[in-house]
C-alpha cells in the first residue's frame, strides 16, 4: 500500500491529529442519523396505525347509527303502522327494501326493477349471523349510479329473522357518505387525508371525487386491510413522493378504511434535530481544528523558519539570520544553519568573482570573433561584387583603348558606355556595404525610420527615385522590426543589384493583426516559374524568415515589366 505523500510536516501533523477525531465525529453523525432515522419511523408507524384504528371506529359508529335508522324504517314499512315520509330516505337517497327471511321482494320505496337479488351478495350471512352487514360498490336500482347497500335483518321477539330490509346510499349524493367524508376531512390535517376503500379496492369515499368507484387494489395497505389486518407502512405514492399510510377494517364489513400522509411531515421536524446536531458537531469540530492548527502552527513556526531561511539562502541571500529560541534540538540545528550560510556567502563572492572575470574574458573573445567574421563577410563581398565589377572596367577600359587605337569610334563609344555602368554599379555596391558596416539605425529609430534612412543612404544616391508609404508612428514587437528590417534590406539589395531599376516603392501597412511590407521595383524582372526552380540563395533566405514567422511570401513579376515582393505576418503586439 502506497503512503500519502505530503508537501510539509504541518500537513503530516495535521492530518493524524485530526484524522481520528474526524472518524469519531463521521461515526456520530452516521448513527445517529439512523437512529433518528429509524425511530421517528416505529413512531410514526404506531401513530399512523392508531389513527387508522380510531377513525375505523368512529366511522364504524355513524354506520352502526345508520343501520339502526334503517331498522327503525324496516319496522314500519313491516307493520304498515304509518308511511314513510321523503326525509326518512335522507340517509338512503337509493331507496328501501324489504325482503322475506328467504330473500324473496316483500316491497320496495319507491318501486322499480332491480332490487331482487339485491341483498344475495350477504343474504345467508346476514340471516346466519343477525347483524348489519355492508355491501361493496354496486348499482344503485333506481339511478344506476354507483351505491353501497345497507341490510339489516328485523328479529321476532324469540330471535328469528322475520324480514330483511336494505337501504341503497349513492357514493355521489348520499348523506350517509356524506357525513363519512365530513368526519374523514376533519379527523386529517392539511397535508394527509383518510379515505374508505371497499373489498375489492374501489373508493367509497375518495378526497377526489373523479376516483370514487375505481380501483386501488393491489397495494400494501389494501391487501392488509382485507385480511382484516391493521397497520401503517411507508411507500411512495404515483407521483413518487414518500408517504407513510395507515389502514385498519371496518368490522361487519369488507371495507378498510386508509390514512395518508407526506412522510416529510412526519420526519420534517426530526430532521431538523438531526441537522442541529450535526451543527453542534461541526461546529464543535471546527473549534477543535482551530486549536489544533493554531498549536500545530506555533510548534513548527522554527522549521518554517529554518525553510524560508534555507529558500533565501538558495535565492543567494545570505544576511538574514535565523532565529530560533526553542531550547531544543531546532535551535541547535539553527545555528549550525547560521554558520553554513556564512560559509557559503563567503564561497559565493568568491565565486562570483571568479565568473566575472571570466564573463569579461569571454565577452572580449565573443567581440574578437566578431569582427574576424565580419572582416570575412566584407572580403567576401568585396571579391564576389566589388572585385568583379573592378575587373569588368578593367576590361572594358582595356576594350575602348583598342577600339580608339582602331579608329573605332562607335565600338569605343559602347565600351566606354559599360564602362560607366560597371563603375556605376561598383559605386552602388560600394555605398551599400558601407552602410551595411555602419550602426545599425534599427533600435534608434524604429523600423520605418531605418528603412527612410536606408532609401536615402543608398538608392537615392545611387539615383533610384524612391517612394516610401509607411505610417511614422508604427511600432511593432522588436524581434518583428528585426526580421521586416532585414527582409526589406534583402529584397532592396536584389532591386539594387539586379533589377536595373529607375524607380522603386516601399509600403508598409497593417490591418488588424496582419502586417504588410511590399518593396516593388520597375526593372527587368523575371520569369516566376524560373524563381521556383533554382531560387538564389538571398531568396531562399527570405522563405526561410518568412516560414519562420508564420506569414506569407509572394512575388510578381514578369520580363520587362519590375518586380514586387510582398511579405504579410500575423503579429502579436507586446505588453507594455
Amino acid at each position: 500500500m502506497k503512503r500519502p505523500q505530503f508537501s510539509s510536516i504541518q500537513a503530516k501533523v495535521l492530518f493524524y491529529s485530526l484524522l481520528p477525531f474526524v472518524l469519531v465525529i463521521v461515526i456520530i453523525v452516521i448513527v445517529g442519523i439512523q437512529v433518528f432515522e429509524r425511530v421517528p419511523q416505529r413512531i410514526a408507524r404506531q401513530r399512523e396505525t392508531e389513527l387508522a384504528r380510531v377513525v375505523a371506529g368512529q366511522v364504524e359508529r355513524r354506520m352502526a347509527a345508520a343501520a339502526s335508522n334503517l331498522l327503525s324504517l324496516g319496522r314500519i314499512l313491516i307493520d304498515r303502522q304509518e308511511d314513510l315520509r321523503d326525509e326518512d330516505f335522507d340517509l338512503f337517497d337509493g331507496g328501501i327494501a324489504l325482503y322475506d327471511p328467504k330473500g324473496g321482494l316483500l316491497l320496495s320505496v319507491p318501486g322499480a326493477e332491480g332490487w331482487d337479488g339485491l341483498i344475495s351478495w350477504e343474504f345467508a350471512s346476514i340471516a346466519r349471523e343477525r347483524r348489519p352487514a355492508y355491501s361493496d360498490i354496486l348499482r344503485d336500482p333506481l339511478k344506476k349510479q354507483p351505491a353501497v347497500v345497507c341490510a339489516v335483518p328485523i328479529l321476532t321477539d324469540q330471535g328469528e329473522v322475520k324480514a330483511i330490509v336494505a337501504g341503497v346510499a349513492t357514493l355521489a349524493a348520499s348523506p350517509l357518505i356524506e357525513d363519512i367524508a365530513t368526519f374523514l376531512e376533519f379527523a386529517r390535517n392539511r397535508s394527509g387525508y383518510a379515505y374508505l376503500v371497499d373489498g375489492r379496492g374501489k373508493f367509497i369515499y375518495h378526497r377526489d371525487r373523479k376516483l370514487l368507484g375505481t380501483a386501488l387494489a393491489g397495494t400494501v395497505p389494501m391487501m392488509g386491510a382485507t385480511y382484516g389486518l391493521s397497520g401503517a407502512t411507508v411507500i411512495k405514492d404515483v407521483s413518487g413522493e414518500r408517504i407513510i399510510a395507515g389502514y385498519a377494517p371496518l368490522a361487519g364489513t369488507r371495507w378498510a378504511l386508509i390514512t395518508r400522509e407526506r412522510w416529510q411531515v412526519i420526519v420534517g421536524p426530526v430532521r431538523l434535530y438531526s441537522l442541529v446536531l450535526l451543527a453542534v458537531l461541526v461546529v464543535g469540530g471546527a473549534a477543535s481544528t482551530m486549536m489544533v492548527l493554531f498549536s500545530v502552527g506555533r510548534i513548527l513556526k522554527p522549521i518554517r523558519d529554518l525553510t524560508e531561511g534555507a529558500a533565501r539562502v538558495a535565492a543567494g541571500k545570505f544576511d538574514h539570520p535565523i532565529v530560533a529560541l526553542t531550547g531544543d534540538e531546532i535551535e541547535v540545528l539553527a545555528r549550525r544553519f547560521n554558520t553554513m550560510a556564512d560559509s557559503l556567502k563567503i564561497l559565493y563572492r568568491s565565486l562570483e568573482q571568479k565568473v566575472e572575470s571570466r564573463t569579461r574574458e569571454v565577452l572580449q573573445q565573443q567581440r574578437q570573433l566578431a569582427i574576424m567574421e565580419e572582416r570575412s563577410r566584407v572580403a567576401r563581398d568585396l571579391h564576389d561584387s566589388v572585385s568583379q565589377s573592378l575587373y569588368s572596367v578593367t576590361l572594358f577600359a582595356e576594350a575602348a583603348r583598342r577600339h580608339l587605337a582602331g579608329a573605332e569610334a562607335r565600338r569605343a563609344a559602347q565600351s566606354l558606355d559599360q564602362l560607366i555602368g560597371a563603375s556605376r554599379q561598383a559605386l552602388k555596391e560600394m555605398r551599400l556595404m558601407v552602410y551595411e558596416l555602419r550602426s545599425s539605425e534599427l533600435e534608434q529609430k524604429g523600423l520605418i525610420g531605418a528603412l527612410k534612412h536606408r532609401l536615402d543612404t543608398v538608392e537615392k544616391r545611387a539615383g533610384i527615385e524612391v517612394e516610401i508609404d509607411a505610417p511614422a508612428s508604427m511600432r511593432l514587437p522588436k524581434l518583428l522590426e528585426q526580421e521586416l528590417y532585414s527582409l526589406a534590406q534583402e529584397a532592396l539589395n536584389n532591386a539594387l543589384k539586379h533589377a536595373k531599376a529607375a524607380s522603386l516603392r516601399l509600403r508598409v501597412h497593417s490591418r488588424g493583426d496582419t502586417v504588410t511590407l511590399e518593396v516593388q521595383d520597375d526593372g527587368v524582372g523575371f520569369d516566376p516559374s524560373v524563381l521556383q526552380s533554382s531560387g538564389g540563395v538571398g531568396i531562399r533566405g527570405m522563405k526561410e524568415r518568412v516560414e519562420k514567422l508564420g506569414g506569407r511570401l509572394e512575388f510578381e513579376s514578369a520580363p520587362s515589366r519590375g518586380t514586387l515582393v510582398s511579405v504579410q505576418v500575423k503579429v502579436e503586439m507586446e505588453n507594455e
